[in-house]
């Protein structure tokens, strides 16, 4: 956690996974900066989440107090690791760039 910074883009860049395990978002303005940035996203179906991610095909989705069902999602997006470079150069090819 930096706090406020002019380098956000650089640490999407840098990261492989957004997790948010919310119980609350209002709109969850991280989650799409982070499909914005081609991450792979696992997250609670609250706020624009449950609207934004179908599990499974653009992200995933998991209940916030339930630990099995976590790492049940941490599991098949980091054995997909792999593929990540691909899957956020298709992404990044239909997306905007952030500006923050």
């Amino acid at each position: 956690m930096t706090g406020a910074s002019d380098r956000e883009q650089d640490y999407l860049r840098a990261s492989d996974v957004c997790m948010f395990p919310s119980f609350y978002e209002g709109f969850g303005l991280g989650i799409i900066k982070a499909l914005a940035s081609g991450l792979v996203v696992a997250v609670t179906p609250v706020g624009v989440a449950a609207e934004l991610i179908q599990d499974g095909n653009n992200g995933f989705l998991f209940r916030p107090d339930d630990s099995v069902a976590i790492a049940k999602v941490i599991d098949p997006a980091m054995a997909g690791q792999a593929g990540w470079p691909e899957l956020r150069a298709q992404r990044l090819s239909r997306r905007c760039p952030i500006r923050t």
